[in-house]
C-alpha cells in the first residue's frame, strides 16, 4: 500500500483495520503492529497520524457522526432497513445506509452532490455543528450558511464562540457528545421549546441519564 496516499485516506485504511480487528477481539488485546499489518503500512505511518489506539478510536467519518447524532438524540430507533433506499448517494457505507437514508428524509443530512455523501471523509467541527442544527429544524442556507454556522449556534447558545476557530480541524466522538449534551437547552426553529422538552414529550428522554446511555 503505497504510504504517499492522503492524510484522511490513510487514516480511513488504518481505522477500517482496526474495526476488523475489534470484530475478533477486545480493543486492549489489539497491538498497532496488527492494525498496521492489516492494511499493509507500519508504525511510523500510524504514529504519524494518531498518538496511539485511543486516539484512534476518537476519530471519525463523517457518516459515523450522523450515526452517533441520530442515537444521541434518540432517533436510531425510528431508522429501518428501508431506509437505506431512501437517499440518492452511491458512496455510503453498508452499515451507515439506513441512518443515512432517515438523516436524508427528515433534512438532517444533504450530502456533497447529487450522488455523493462523502461519508468516508473525516468529519469536521463546521459539519458536526450543521447535523445538530438540522436536527434542531433550522435550515442550512435560509437559517444559516453551511460553512460557517456557528454564527448561528453561537446566538442560540449551542457553541459559545468555542467552534468557529476551529474551522478547518478534525471534529471527534467527545466533541460530538459535547455539542449534542449542549443542544438539548437550545431552541428548536419552530419555536416549540427546546431540544430536551422535544425529546421529553416523545419519551425519548427522561433524565440526564437516559442522555448518557445514548453514547
Amino acid at each position: 500500500m503505497p504510504e504517499h496516499v492522503s492524510s484522511d485516506a490513510t487514516k480511513r485504511l488504518l481505522t477500517d483495520s482496526l474495526k476488523k480487528l475489534m470484530l475478533q477481539k477486545p480493543l486492549s488485546k489489539i497491538s498497532i503492529r496488527e492494525i498496521t499489518d492489516g492494511c499493509g503500512l507500519n508504525r511510523q505511518t500510524f504514529y504519524y497520524h494518531f498518538e496511539d489506539i485511543y486516539d484512534q478510536v476518537r476519530w471519525m467519518y463523517q457518516q459515523e457522526a450522523l450515526v452517533l447524532l441520530l442515537r444521541l438524540l434518540g432517533e436510531a430507533g425510528a431508522v429501518r432497513p428501508a431506509d437505506a433506499s431512501a437517499h440518492p448517494f452511491a458512496d455510503v457505507d453498508a452499515w451507515a445506509s439506513a441512518y443515512v437514508g432517515y438523516a436524508y428524509q427528515n433534512g438532517i443530512a444533504q450530502g456533497a452532490g447529487p450522488t455523493a455523501f462523502r461519508g468516508g471523509d473525516a468529519a469536521t467541527p463546521a459539519q458536526c455543528v450543521t447535523f445538530v442544527l438540522r436536527a434542531l429544524g433550522y435550515e442550512s442556507g435560509a437559517d444559516f450558511a453551511w460553512d460557517s454556522p456557528w454564527t448561528l449556534s453561537d446566538r442560540i447558545g449551542l457553541t459559545l464562540g468555542r467552534y468557529g476557530a476551529e474551522a478547518g480541524k478534525t471534529a471527534d466522538r467527545g466533541g460530538m457528545v459535547l455539542l449534542c449534551r449542549a443542544a438539548l437547552d437550545c431552541p428548536m426553529a419552530d419555536g416549540s421549546g427546546t431540544l430536551r422538552q422535544h425529546l421529553q414529550a416523545r419519551g425519548v428522554l427522561q433524565e440526564e441519564s437516559d442522555f448518557i446511555e445514548f453514547q
